[in-house]
């Protein structure tokens, strides 16, 4: 009698242990996701920005130090504010000249998730290379 609840008592801790790690693996899993989104989020938000630049360098100096980048149909375009890309993640950009001809332009995403509130950045420098 002792050794059969021994026993249960062994299998039910190891299921709770095993349960445990399945739902923190899950949890990495999404956490990972949601980031893996946001970076590509960012990448492309400084890819709008190098395609802003080429058009004109002082596009992107129009831009201010602070904006969004948002597609209008045919171009990317800036503007004031951040953007709502949806499913609660939120993007921005700010710039700040380095010479007359170069800025720094960072790309920022910002997401909540079970995880708590995050943030991921890239960053380009934008040259007057025409």
């Amino acid at each position: 009698m002792v050794e059969m609840v021994a026993a249960i008592a062994v299998t039910a801790i190891v299921a709770t242990c095993l349960v445990g790690l399945g739902v923190q693996t899950v949890r990495s899993a999404v956490i990972a996701r949601n980031r893996t989104r946001a970076v590509a989020w960012a990448q492309e938000g400084i890819e709008a920005a190098r395609s802003i630049r080429d058009r004109g360098y002082s596009s992107i100096g129009a831009c201010g130090s602070s904006f969004r980048i948002s597609w209008d149909g045919s171009r990317w375009v800036c503007a004031s504010g951040t953007e709502d890309l949806g499913s609660g993640y939120t993007r921005g950009f700010t710039a700040s000249d380095i010479t007359s001809g170069e800025r720094r332009v960072v790309c920022w995403v910002r997401w909540r998730d079970v995880a708590g509130n995050h943030e991921v950045s890239l960053e380009t420098y934008l040259s007057n290379w025409r």
